[in-house]
């Protein structure tokens, strides 16, 4: 009988293997990657248009991804179930990756227009060969079909998706409480014993062990490796065969309301004032609020708890496949977007 009660404590533990492993991986290499990356200029400079006074070192998205690389080893060598098309996605991931690490280095920069094609071509190579999304991601009864537009339509959300969470990746811990809230609601969803839901436990893991050198003050920023390659992650997951693809991109889209909303406003609001989007700039409504007077850790606290609210309403509404409780995780992101709006455009005219 021990020997029974020892077996289902250990099948009841193993998914939770990846993530410890996640976390440790990340916060070791987080604090070899502060003393590291400065000796190759990997530096963000404080400027006129910075929420930092300070030079601080970027590149910690390698912290988070290393983490997630051994995660995935792990729950191999745990016989724990892969997604699927998981080689495609970390294959995806990893060139996302590789154009934001030479943004990291380059005091120049990529290109922006080769920037956005390899955006767009890991885009493809990750919903392509599944379709795309077959149906409007709202929920019914505007969950209209797509046909032809389908795999253009989830190229793209894939590819605003990982330029909304650069953009918003701007003062300390805003983007690490956002990862580890929607890591959460990925295990929510897929249940922690399958793929889904391990990985999710992962992504959040390894985004709290950056997160302890990220938190205000920081001394690591994620840089674009980080940002970028976690944005396409994010995104990409809906694509490969563990979510079920329109209802994966709700969930993932209703846990980053807050970001890809901010980002969306911010965006249009530019343009019509005809500035160019790719240009730095202080005008994101969590920008505002710092430049008003709020600290880096009230304002990243304010977004993670939303973030947090919506993840965990996402999650249920994933599970129940309710479309009034999908409708209820849209009200929710609305009601905090507008209130951040009010409070950000309110405190700087």
């Amino acid at each position: 009988m021990e020997a029974a009660l020892f077996t289902s404590v250990r099948i009841a533990l193993t998914p939770f293997i990846p993530a410890l492993i996640a976390l440790a991986v990340a916060a070791l290499s987080a604090r070899w990657l502060v003393r590291l990356l400065p000796r190759w200029r990997m530096l963000d400079q404080p400027n006129e248009r910075s929420s930092h006074t300070v030079p601080v070192a970027r590149g910690g998205g390698i912290a988070v991804l290393l983490g997630l690389g051994v995660a995935f080893a792990a729950a191999w060598a745990a016989h724990l179930p892969l997604p699927p098309r998981w080689l495609p996605l970390m294959a995806a991931t990893a060139l996302v990756a590789g154009v934001g690490l030479w943004d990291d280095l380059s005091q120049q920069g990529a290109p922006p227009w080769l920037r956005l094609a390899v955006h767009l071509a890991a885009a493809l190579w990750v919903v392509g060969p599944v379709g795309g999304i077959a149906n409007l991601p709202l929920p019914g009864p505007l969950d209209l079909p797509l046909g032809a537009l389908a795999v253009p339509l989830g190229v793209l959300w894939v590819a605003a998706v990982v330029n909304f969470v650069n953009f918003m990746d701007g003062i300390d811990g805003i983007a690490g409480v956002q990862i580890v809230a929607l890591g959460l609601a990925l295990a929510v969803a897929g249940g922690v014993a399958r793929a889904g839901g391990w990985l999710g436990l992962a992504l959040a893991a390894a985004a709290l062990g950056f997160l302890f050198l990220n938190w205000h003050p920081a001394k690591l920023f994620l840089g674009d490796v980080g940002s970028g390659a976690l944005g396409f992650f994010a995104a990409a997951l809906p694509f490969v065969g563990e979510l079920e693809p329109r209802r994966g991109v709700m969930l993932v889209g209703i846990a980053l309301f807050l970001f890809l909303g901010d980002a969306t406003v911010t965006l249009i609001w530019r343009v019509s004032r005809g500035e160019r989007p790719w240009k730095p700039h202080r005008s994101h409504m969590y920008q505002r609020l710092v430049i008003a007077g709020c600290s880096h850790a009230q304002v990243s606290a304010a977004v993670g708890g939303g973030a947090l609210a919506l993840s965990i309403l996402a999650a249920v509404a994933y599970r129940a496949d309710q479309p009034w409780l999908w409708w209820c995780g849209f009200a929710l992101g609305l009601t905090l977007l507008t209130t951040e709006a009010w409070w950000a455009f309110r405190a700087v005219r």
